[in-house]
Parts: structure tokens; C-alpha cells; sequence
């Protein structure tokens, strides 16, 4: 959360497709858990975070 907002996507794959969600995945091997989340972040939004 950052400046009181909060980024939701509609997911598109089951399960829960069609459901709202916080962007994710997963860490690669040795990956530190902030370049993680910017990374999923970028690869599921299309957006340029961080």
C-alpha cells in the first residue's frame, strides 16, 4: 500500500478467475522478496513499479 491505495487486479486464469486480487507469485531461487514483489508486480500488471 503505498499513499493510501491499493492495487487490485481482476484475475484471469482459475482459480477465481474473474475475482478481484492482489497481484503475486513466486520468488525465484536466491530472488530478495522486494525485487520479487516488484517483479510479479511488473509481470502481472504491465506496469513499471519500483
Amino acid at each position: 500500500m503505498k499513499g493510501g491505495r491499493l492495487l487490485l487486479v481482476k484475475r484471469g486464469v482459475e482459480p477465481y478467475k474473474g475475482c478481484w486480487d492482489i497481484p503475486g507469485g513466486f520468488l525465484e531461487a536466491g530472488e530478495h522478496p522486494e525485487d520479487g514483489a516488484v517483479r510479479e508486480g511488473q509481470e502481472e500488471t504491465g506496469l513499471k513499479l519500483g
